[in-house]
């Protein structure tokens, strides 16, 4: 769920900004049940997108083939129990790809 909402979101525009916690009530009796703590997504890759797109004759000169770049990334949510009784965390791990223009790419990707 917690990947899910940060893949869902503009999260390229501020990686930083999709960083946080969340919590869970998951049997809706008021009290949080599970707290998520969301790392700032990161770009582990990036290269330039090469070869002819069907679509790339309808796009924009700034989203031209010679200007996209194919990333990918890595996005981590840690989940433990509110009260966190005994230690246990779980940790999921979530990749994306995401094309980029090259303004983007520069911003986000190392």
């Amino acid at each position: 769920m917690a990947a899910s909402l940060v893949i869902g979101s503009p999260f390229i525009d501020d990686p930083a900004a999709a960083a946080g916690p969340l919590t869970v009530d998951i049997d809706n009796d008021g009290d949080d049940d599970y707290t998520v703590q969301i790392a700032e997504p990161q770009c582990v890759y990036a290269a330039q997108a090469f070869g002819a797109d069907p679509s790339s004759l309808t796009l924009p000169a700034s989203m031209t083939v010679a200007s996209t770049w194919s990333s990918v990334w890595d996005i981590q949510a840690t989940v433990d129990s509110a009260d966190n009784v005994g230690g246990a965390a779980v940790v999921i791990r979530a990749g994306v790809r995401v094309l980029l223009d090259e303004a983007e790419k520069d911003a986000v990707c190392p």
